[in-house]
């Protein structure tokens, strides 16, 4: 019996051992813990599955080679140093302009092909570091040379925070580093970008060019693809806050900019943050940036400009007695600015502001005018002394100005649009369209410009071209109402009232309380036949009185309404003595002219004699006016239309003496 149970002992003792075995060997070759991974690893890891992520269209490069790039490639030689030589000599030239560090950056980044006849002489227009280093990559593609690399000089000046004041290199496979500029280069300084960091770049500027074109979605999208590309580059965080600001995120987009300038900050990281707290009316905390912006670089002049400025901004909410003050500390500030360089950018226009401000209008003219001599391309300098001219009552001087503006290339959207103005305030109205629709070519994301040039198009008969450009503008901008209120109109005119009528309550919505609106309202239902009790009552207590109302309905044809609310108005607002002189006119227009010659004795009645003279003129004027009309409207060949509105006085009307009857003119 014992013998038969030797194999069940024997089976489990082995077990027993076989566990003894596996245990030891576990404690034995037990493997350790994983090694933490590497960070630059996983980053890189991280970077590469975003770039994988970004958009296509959103990674074009700009060093790509196109049939521009190839004919000026053929002509040079085979070598990198040359090709990048003969990129500096275009710049010297000026065929190609260096972009502002503290501008806009239209268009960024142009493409090569753009850029590359500026190697044959033509003026091509502005290119920063990375379009100039991606025009020179081109061509050496173009070449046959070893693909172009590209890097980076960190601690250039202004280049904490901004990416147009990076300094890019470039080089032909292992080559030599090569500057797109004249300055010397320690190649132990540049910092090589792989594909990731090309991207990243190539979005960020992107950014900036959707910026300036008012595509603020696009520039989002861009600037934080390249923020997740390099998410430890101050530079691309700052961008971020400014995509944030100019998409209406504005405290989000100061944080941003903020936590970038924690990261890494220089003189222009604190002056651009000033400059944003400017915009959003934060003067304190402007001051404060731009006093760091100071402290960072004495030197900087457009820090000290833009304190002076704010100090200006200040004189609105401080108290007389403490005036001076404020403007001896503007002044202080452009003494700090001469005193780097007297004839920078910008300083005479704040001494211009502070002349006017002094009532000095002829040393502000004087100021703006040199200002303009010294730098013909200062946009502001040109508007600023075209408003000073035109205050003043020189609108033909002022239109002049602005033309040599134009003349300079100062062709901005602001200055089209001063120049619009202006020839539409001396009827030059073909010349004041043309004006506008050269400021909308150049800003198509301008709110303002679609309403002004509609209207213009409905002056000159061109109704199909308004309509077309304000339902551009509404599909662009839904709320705006006065685009909405101009097409409504159109459309009443055309007998389209139900559609009209659709627009005009959406205005109403939007803006209940704004005159306008009422008064569309109230002329689309008595075009379309409605009772208008409603309306009549809203657009009285909005617009304020009757006579105001009827003058609109005058110039919108509705002589029969306009007569109810004047003879309303004869009791109502007794003391307007352009009351009657109005209703006169609607007498004459209509062939009462025995009842206007009863209202015009009765009206005189009420004022004393010394103020008849000036009555009598004024009715005679009214009278004479609506005869015209009438005859005009009575000819054979007249066009079937309603009466046109009477003059309103050409110069206000004696008031009714305090010791009128009341009641009298019923």
């Amino acid at each position: 019996m014992s013998s038969s149970l030797r194999p069940r002992h024997f089976a489990l003792g082995f077990a027993a051992l076989c566990a003894v075995a596996v245990t030891l060997w576990l404690t034995v070759f037990k493997p350790g813990p994983e090694p933490p991974p590497d960070p630059a690893v996983a980053a890189a890891r991280s970077a590469q599955e975003a770039l994988a992520r970004v958009p296509a269209q959103l990674k074009e490069r700009p060093d790509v080679v196109t049939g521009a790039v190839r004919l000026v490639a053929e002509r040079l030689p085979g070598d990198a140093k040359a090709i990048v030589e003969a990129v500096l000599a275009a710049v010297d030239a000026k065929h190609l302009t260096p972009r502002d560090v503290l501008a806009d950056a239209p268009d960024a980044p142009r493409p090569a092909g753009d850029l590359a006849p500026a190697l044959d002489g033509k003026d091509v227009g502005p290119a920063g570091g990375l379009e100039l280093a991606s025009l020179a990559g081109a061509i050496m593609r173009a070449r046959g040379l070893d693909a172009p690399a590209y890097g980076v000089v960190p601690g250039t000046k202004w280049s904490a925070t901004e990416i147009l004041a990076r300094r890019y290199v470039v080089r032909s496979g292992a080559g030599a580093w090569l500057a797109l500029d004249r300055l010397p280069l320690d190649p132990a300084q540049v910092k090589p970008l792989d594909e990731v960091g090309v991207v990243a770049n190539v979005l960020a500027w992107r950014a900036l060019g959707a910026m300036k074109a008012g595509d603020s979605s696009l520039a989002s999208q861009a600037a934080n693809n390249a923020r997740r590309l390099a998410p430890e580059d101050a530079a691309l965080l700052f961008l971020v806050g400014k995509t944030q600001v100019n998409a209406g995120l504005a405290d989000m987009g100061m944080a941003s900019m903020q936590r970038a300038a924690s990261m890494s900050a220089d003189a222009l990281t604190w002056f651009v943050l000033g400059r944003m707290a400017r915009l959003q009316e934060q003067a304190f905390r402007a001051e404060e940036y731009l006093q760091k912006a100071t402290a960072a670089d004495p030197t900087f002049i457009p820090a000290h400009i833009l304190r002076a400025e704010l100090a200006i901004d200040r004189l609105e909410v401080t108290p007389k007695d403490e005036q001076p003050a404020v403007l001896a500390a503007a002044r202080e500030q452009v003494e700090a600015a001469k005193a780097v360089d007297g004839e920078a950018p910008g300083i005479r226009i704040v001494e211009a502001n502070l002349e006017a401000i002094a009532e000095h209008p002829d040393k502000a003219e004087a100021l703006l005018r040199e200002e303009t001599e010294l730098h013909p391309q200062s946009e502001e300098a040109w508007l600023l002394l075209a408003q000073i001219l035109a205050v003043s009552e020189r609108d033909r001087q002022a239109i002049g100005v602005l033309e040599d503006a134009i003349a300079h290339g100062v062709a901005t959207a602001e200055v089209h649009k001063g120049h619009g103005a202006l020839l539409a305030s001396t009827g030059q109205w073909d010349d004041a369209l043309a004006a506008f629709e050269a400021a909308l070519a150049k800003a198509p994301a301008d709110p303002e410009l679609r309403p002004q040039v509609a209207q213009l198009y409905r002056a000159n008969d061109r109704e199909p071209e308004a309509k077309r450009l304000l339902e551009d503008q509404i599909k662009r901008f839904p709320n705006d109402v006065t685009s909405l209120l101009l097409l409504a109109q159109i459309e009443l005119d055309a007998g389209e009232w139900d559609v009209a009528q659709l627009r005009i309550d959406k205005a109403r919505t939007l803006a209940p309380a704004v005159p306008d609106v009422a008064l569309l309202d109230y002329v689309a239902q008595l075009i379309a036949g409605r009772d208008a009790t409603a309306a009549r009552a809203r657009t009285i207590e909005l617009v304020g009185t009757r006579r105001e109302v009827a003058q609109t309905l005058l110039e919108q044809g509705q002589v029969d309404e306009a007569e109810a609310l004047l003879s309303e108005a004869l009791t109502s607002e007794a003391d307007d003595a352009a009351v009657p002189i109005l209703l006169a006119g609607i007498y004459t227009g209509t062939g009462r002219d025995q009842e206007a010659e009863d209202l015009r004795v009765k009206t005189l009645g009420r004022f004393s004699e010394q103020d008849h003279a000036q009555l009598n003129q004024l009715f005679d004027a009214a009278i004479a006016q609506a005869k015209a009309q009438r005859e005009a409207h009575q000819a054979p060949d007249a066009p079937e239309e309603a009466l046109g509105a009477p003059a309103a006085p050409a110069e206000e009307p004696p008031a009714v003496p305090d010791a009128a009857p009341a009641g009298e003119g019923e």
